[in-house]
């Protein structure tokens, strides 16, 4: 899809006529086109720096591709961009809808699930702490819960993470995981701390957040979703550390 596809246009200018922003559904019926169509073309209108996300208070954390709203942005603010900022914010320092909206940020399940659902060859995953919050979107994600996504899991031998590596890779074919950490005795020398997550070769979360609930969910966690070359880069770097870690 080019920006001068015909839905590409006509979703602009349906979010141009409004005053306030749309939700997917809200577009669909405006143009008559399937949600999930209109999904997939916003999504590479706002990697383009033409629409922008909308956190108001009928966002649902429990629905967020359906609950979130789009707004057109007007010519003096688009620009072709390659980084996007991601938070999350615990609840106590006020709510993460207007903060999200007022400093341009996505927010942090939001983008995973966007991560993970582009993910059409390959998912690749380096983080130390996983919990089954992580897993379940993996599950839910149609491709990889039908083994047509190869999933590659870089994590660490601690007790959140392996009991859960392990369930996720005996019941989603096509997940493999490896563990970084190195001790000697019974003392921890080296390990994993960067947390990354990449579709394909395209796109990127990188930030602070470890892929358990309290990061997710309660944590002030801050990152980037990144395309482009650097992209290409880490997965050099990622392939690279996989082939030198043992099989377990």
């Amino acid at each position: 899809m080019g920006l001068t596809d015909d839905r590409a246009v006509k979703i602009i200018k349906a979010l141009e006529k409004v005053k306030g922003p749309l939700t997917i559904s809200e577009i669909a019926d405006r143009l008559g086109l399937p949600e999930q169509e209109i999904y997939s073309i916003i999504l590479k209108l706002e990697r383009h720096g033409l629409v922008k996300r909308i956190y108001d208070e009928d966002f649902d954390i429990t629905r967020p591709a359906l609950t979130v709203k789009w707004s057109a942005l007007k010519k003096a603010e688009a620009r072709t961009t390659t980084a996007q900022l991601v938070a999350s914010f615990p609840p106590r320092i006020g709510d993460f809808k207007k903060l999200c909206s007022m400093y341009g940020f996505i927010y942090l399940i939001d983008a995973l699930e966007e991560v993970i659902g582009s993910a059409r060859r390959s998912l690749r995953v380096m983080c130390p702490y996983v919990d089954t919050t992580f897993t379940n979107m993996l599950v839910r994600a149609d491709c990889i819960r039908r083994g047509l996504v190869k999933v590659r899991i870089i994590s660490e031998r601690n007790s959140t993470s392996r009991s859960t590596l392990e369930y996720i890779k005996a019941i989603l074919r096509g997940v493999e995981v490896k563990y970084a950490d190195v001790y000697e005795g019974e003392r921890k020398v080296s390990g994993v701390h960067a947390k990354a997550v990449i579709a394909d070769e395209d796109l990127m979360l990188l930030g602070s957040f470890n892929l358990t609930i309290r990061h997710i969910a309660t944590n002030l966690d801050a990152g980037v979703l990144l395309r482009g070359p650097a992209v290409v880069a880490f997965v050099k770097v990622f392939d690279d550390l996989w082939d030198r870690l043992p099989s377990f």
